[in-house]
């Protein structure tokens, strides 16, 4: 058998190669099962108009939303950093910060990338998250979005957008148009009411349930690649085939899109 060789000229850049290879998973694994963390708390209360927008843009953590009969929305933020040190934790806690802006008809709450991470808000040093409990009008319109983390919305009456990369997205309450989607998460919705805008749920890998009342007027459209369709307490007229389901409910009305991958697809009453 015939042994091949890097010539010795070429070595230096062979071990170059595998060192700029590996470099980034040191960079954003951080595995310290003896980490110490730091927390804070962060507070504010706005006022919002009728029908005004309310956006929260996280990057690691939950986020939790709940209708109140008040007009303020009222927002408590837990940060969380984890360090192999209690030094390092203290330090990245201060790496944490949140971006507020606040209008009679719009809030706008964002977590930024820190300016010392790389771009990256997890590494050897620790990493960081941010936990939102939010309290808003009944009648606010709601946008959402976190990149590590499950979303919560509970009894919004205005428009919903809720996504999150990794994490489940789960509505109570419902009574407003509807657009929710994840990549690797569960999504569960139960709506009290159709608008026209409709409802669209969309997953990668996950199962969709969506509740809606038994008189419900919809176009139903369900596609999936490995799961299928059911219909529990509702008879929607409608074709299947393998993988999309198309058909009315009670006759037909707003749009119902739900989409996943790998996950069944449930509509129930």
């Amino acid at each position: 058998m015939t042994r091949r060789t890097i010539p010795a000229r070429l070595i230096p850049a062979a071990l170059l190669a595998l060192a700029v290879v590996s470099l980034p998973a040191c960079d954003v694994v951080f595995q310290d099962t003896n980490a110490v963390n730091a927390t804070d708390q962060w507070k504010r209360t706005f006022t919002l108009a009728d029908g005004g927008r309310v956006e929260i843009i996280n990057l690691n953590g939950p986020i939790e939303v709940t209708a109140s009969a008040g007009t303020t929305v009222d927002v408590v933020a837990d940060l969380l950093a984890s360090g192999a040190t209690d030094q390092l934790a203290k330090d990245l806690l201060k790496t944490i910060t949140i971006q507020e802006q606040a209008a009679p008809d719009r809030i706008r709450l964002e977590v930024p990338r820190a300016a010392d991470s790389g771009g990256f808000d997890i590494g050897p040093r620790g990493r960081t998250s941010v936990t939102f409990k939010v309290a808003v009008p009944r009648t606010a319109v709601v946008t959402v979005t976190t990149r590590n983390g499950d979303i919560r919305v509970t009894d919004v009456a205005g428009a919903l957008k809720a996504e999150s990369t990794n994490g489940a997205v789960t509505c109570k309450g419902l009574s407003g148009p509807v657009n929710a989607s994840t990549t690797n998460g569960p999504i569960s919705v139960e709506v009290a009411a159709i608008r026209p805008e409709g409802i669209r749920l969309d997953t990668t890998n996950g199962p969709i349930n969506l509740k809606v009342p038994a008189d419900t007027k919809a176009n139903i459209s369900a596609k999936w690649v490995r799961g299928g369709f059911q219909a529990e307490g509702l008879t929607p007229q409608g074709e299947s085939d393998r993988r999309r389901y198309t058909g009315k409910l009670n006759g037909g009305g707003p749009p119902i899109d739900l989409s996943t991958t790998n996950g069944g697809i449930r509509i129930r009453s």
